[in-house]
């Protein structure tokens, strides 16, 4: 009997080495050509993928530098922001306030100040007569000081602005450019 096809008898003489089984790395490569692992770009991704390879290491140490570098410029930016404290103590004749509360008013208009006023933050008058407000920006502003609701203080004394005045009109600026500011209010005793 004669064969009718001599090119498959032919293909499968020519290519009989061919069919050895692939070495075991060829599979890896395939399977990691096939499936590559996630790669995480960005300055956190390199911070945590931490590793003690030389060529991991190199990355994590200039990354955590930056790191530190930035956190220390925005420590400093904080810190050389233009902000002061307006800080005192609240009186009653000659003795301390002994609860209340500090009310600081921003002033925008230059004209007539009074008219602009805007409130800006409030502080509790403490036990000893004392209130402070931290971190106040450059500016002009106006103090006012109450005595607790309805204290035995609050039936004597009037609600009053820095420098003993009881009318806003005619309480003086306290102006912030470049120092902290300490401002004693004396509370003006209500006319019986």
């Amino acid at each position: 009997m004669e064969e009718k096809d001599p090119v498959g008898n032919k293909f499968r003489s020519a290519f009989a080495e061919f069919e050895q089984e692939p070495p075991a790395e060829a599979w890896e490569r395939l399977r990691r050509e096939l499936h590559p692992e996630p790669k995480t770009t960005g300055i956190w991704s390199t911070l945590m993928s931490f590793s003690f390879s030389a060529d991991r290491r190199i990355g994590f140490y200039l990354s955590l530098g930056a790191f530190i570098l930035i956190l220390l410029l925005a420590v400093v930016y904080v810190a050389s922001n233009d902000r002061y404290m307006i800080q005192g103590r609240a009186y009653t004749g000659d003795v301390r306030l002994c609860r209340g509360t500090a009310v600081l008013f921003s002033v925008s208009d230059k004209a007539v100040p009074w008219d602009s006023a805007a409130y800006y933050r409030s502080a509790i008058v403490d036990v000893n007569g004392h209130f402070q407000f931290p971190g106040i920006k450059p500016g002009k502003y106006l103090l006012r000081v109450a005595p607790e609701g309805n204290s035995e203080t609050a039936r004597k004394f009037s609600s009053s602005w820095y420098d003993q005045h009881v009318d806003s009109g005619s309480g003086p600026l306290i102006i912030i450019s470049g120092n902290d500011v300490n401002a004693d209010v004396h509370l003006v005793k209500k006319r019986e």
